[in-house]
């Protein structure tokens, strides 16, 4: 079952990194994950204590909330 969607992308720094997109099926099961990003972040090579080290981190992020615009009333 597909669940979602991910991009490879290089952030600024030069950081490989893929931001990952879930679909709604998930969403619908578990919707507070609507209020997150999801990245895994590349560790480096030199970082792995071992071989058997992970070579990927995953990371969630809290969404900013967006404002609410208020219409002004006329007069």
């Amino acid at each position: 079952m597909k669940i979602g969607n991910a991009w490879t992308k290089t952030s600024e720094k030069g950081d490989t990194y893929i931001p990952v997109s879930l679909d709604e099926v998930i969403l619908k099961q578990f919707p507070a994950l609507d209020n997150y990003f999801f990245n895994l972040w590349r560790i480096p090579a030199e970082e792995r204590k071992n071989e058997n080290s992970p070579q990927w981190s995953l990371n969630a992020t809290v969404k900013k909330q967006k404002e609410e615009t208020k219409e002004a009333e006329i007069f």
